[in-house]
């Protein structure tokens, strides 16, 4: 994990590849954040265990747990924007940008996952902006290996 210092804001970067355990180690650091009664906010990307060749992920809002699908290789109607194999649903990201945008007085701030729709300033981007230029505490991003680079210089010259 990088920590970097933003104006006040403090943003640790968990790196790994696909399947790493990302998401498994921010539950783990979202858990034992609430238990210390820290208020935690932002947004996680999951898959189902029941779904071992991750077909479908789900944003999952960490304050409600509420969750609706966000990507899928398999089509529907309302998923509109295409990512290599995964298609991914518009109104959703509105959706987790907003969920972004209203954790601004969480105590630590999730984004898992920042990934190349973001680097096109699409799917998150908003809401990681808009954190990066607002937001006091911690904002922990999760991203790949070769988002590493591209990540740092958007916030070193925000």
């Amino acid at each position: 994990m990088m920590t970097h210092h933003i104006q006040s804001c403090k943003i640790a970067l968990v790196i790994g590849q696909k399947n790493s355990g990302k998401t498994t180690y921010l539950k783990t650091v979202i858990r034992k954040a609430q238990h210390k009664g820290l208020a935690v906010g932002g947004i996680l990307s999951l898959g189902h265990p029941n779904d071992l060749k991750k077909k479908d992920y789900y944003l999952c809002d960490i304050q409600t747990g509420r969750e609706e699908l966000l990507a899928s290789t398999v089509a529907h109607p309302r998923h509109t924007i295409q990512y290599g194999e995964y298609q991914f649903n518009p109104e959703i990201f509105e959706s987790g940008n907003q969920i972004l945008k209203d954790s601004i007085h969480s105590d630590l701030i999730i984004l898992d996952e920042f990934g190349p729709l973001e680097l096109q300033h699409a799917g998150f981007y908003q809401g990681f902006y808009f954190l990066l230029n607002h937001y006091k505490g911690i904002l922990i991003i999760s991203l790949r290996p070769a988002l590493q680079l591209p990540l740092q210089k958007i916030i070193s010259i925000s």
